[in-house]
């Protein structure tokens, strides 16, 4: 059973199988926010900065919360990223990078998230070039690797 959280009205009304007790039941989160600026073709407002203190201070309150949410309906359950990514249309390139790398620091804080991938679909989100075999450095470097 897939059900996505952001499509909820009431989250804490869905019901988690097993009680989150089942040792083969994983969260999968996708997150992209904020979407307009990692997602520059949203329509408007773009947002083509990002990074001030609360901007970021606002992607650790979200896990923040998506960890305290996870600890009452599923305490035993881990959670993996299973797509998170900037666009590179984005044309701030520092605060792309910095938003990667406050992404991939604020789930290190959080010993529930047991695994993160990043979205690449060969277009707006492309981290790996399949023409040259080259990957995007800047985001490697951003998420630490």
């Amino acid at each position: 059973m897939v059900r996505h959280l952001v499509d909820l009205q009431h989250p804490n009304d869905m019901v988690i199988p097993g009680n989150g007790n089942d040792p083969n039941l994983w969260l999968q989160v996708h997150d992209y926010d904020p979407f307009c600026f990692t997602t520059p073709q949203c329509g408007s407002p773009v947002i083509t900065t990002w990074g001030t203190a609360n901007e970021q201070q606002a992607i650790r309150d979200n896990f923040n919360n998506l960890i305290n949410w996870a600890r009452t309906r599923a305490p035993r359950t881990p959670i993996m990223m299973g797509e998170f990514a900037c666009s590179t249309l984005q044309p701030c390139n520092t605060c792309r990078a910095l938003w990667y790398s406050t992404y991939v620091a604020a789930m290190k804080l959080h010993d529930q998230f047991n695994g993160w991938a990043l979205w690449d679909d060969n277009g707006w989100f492309k981290t790996y070039d399949r023409g040259t075999h080259t990957w995007d450095a800047d985001v490697l470097r951003s998420i630490g690797m």
